[in-house]
């Protein structure tokens, strides 16, 4: 959830994100609450649901249902990043042509760039992202 809430938002616009569920504190006090402060009438991190209240609406602290960032996540892979995922895919592979089969993934890319799958981009931007990484890594070395 944190990468695709990252590309979504924060690459689109310049944020740099947080994450302030993966605090270590955060997780140790959760680690230590007792189950029936973990899970109450069928209800997940009802501590969480309890402690927004009056900040959330209770539509959103009472959902029940997870969001979907698929759509969002699409538009800013669509909208921000087509040309460098194209240079990636196309143009500048060789990087990472020893760890991934470059064929099915441009084949995913067009397919994603038709449908606007969201399953089929973000495979590609794993791909990516580790192009990205190993360039990184080549001037580093």
């Amino acid at each position: 959830m944190p990468f695709t809430l990252e590309v979504a938002t924060a690459a689109a616009s310049g944020l740099e994100p947080r994450y302030p569920f993966f605090d270590r504190r955060l997780v140790e006090f959760c680690l230590a609450l007792p189950a029936e402060q973990k899970l109450s009438d069928g209800w997940t991190r009802i501590v969480l649901r309890r402690a927004m209240a009056g900040v959330l609406p209770d539509a959103v602290r009472w959902r029940s249902r997870k969001s979907d960032l698929s759509p969002a996540f699409a538009h800013s892979v669509l909208t921000f990043e087509r040309k460098r995922l194209d240079e990636i895919v196309f143009a500048d592979s060789s990087v990472v042509e020893p760890y991934v089969d470059m064929k099915r993934v441009r084949a995913t890319w067009q397919r994603g760039l038709k449908t606007q799958n969201a399953a089929d981009l973000f495979a590609v931007w794993r791909v990516a992202s580790l192009a990205l990484w190993l360039r990184r890594e080549e001037v580093a070395t």
